[in-house]
């Protein structure tokens, strides 16, 4: 299926870029981490601003090293009073790992990893209908005009789920590196 509309972002990391009509190249989001310097503990913001510069969408998280028991990632959607991140992007099991969530819209959405977990893809859950697709490069997604209403939200889940993987895949590659690394030493020898 083709979908029709298409964006990209400035930059290659999704969480701090604009974000671009892929026609038009006129501006359609921003999206900003930074820390939040109010905060009682290390957190970090994850803001969707529109073109005219309005918060959309935002993800509380704590930043990298935080504290066990610091307070949980949270979004705020719309102005709509913070939810806890596991209550609105539930994380799904299974080989691909999908992450649902509930739009404005009314719809409920999972994103999913596609073959060998390169990209992902957005199903409307109630259709089974792919209403987005990220590229390989993650600097654009390919979306259904019917997205547009909620194309704010959409981002938001995605930057999260991005971001999830990431920490997911380097996590993964360190402990790759330190199996392979005690693996090719051998056993530790111990003095008797």
């Amino acid at each position: 299926m083709a979908l029709a509309e298409h964006l990209t972002f400035a930059t290659a990391e999704p969480a701090h870029s604009a974000v671009l009509d892929g026609s038009s190249g006129k501006p359609l989001y921003d999206i900003r981490t930074s820390f939040l310097h109010n905060a009682p503990g290390p957190r970090l913001a994850t803001a969707v601003h529109d073109v005219d510069g309005h918060t959309t969408a935002l993800w509380l998280h704590r930043s990298p090293g935080a504290e066990v028991g610091a307070e949980p990632d949270a979004v705020l959607v719309r102005g709509a009073k913070p939810t806890l991140l596991v209550d609105w992007l539930r994380a799904g099991k299974g080989s691909h790992h999908p992450w649902q969530f509930r739009a404005p819209d009314g719809r409920t959405y999972a994103w999913k990893e596609q073959r060998f977990g390169t990209s992902l893809k957005l199903v409307d859950v109630e259709n089974g209908k792919t209403v987005a697709r990220s590229h390989h490069s993650k600097v654009g997604l390919d979306y259904d005009p019917t997205l547009r209403p909620v194309l704010d939200v959409v981002l938001l889940a995605y930057v999260v789920c991005e971001e999830r993987r990431s920490a997911a895949a380097s996590q993964d590659s360190f402990r790759s590196s330190v199996d392979a690394h005690a693996s090719a030493r051998g056993p530790i020898p111990f003095p008797l």
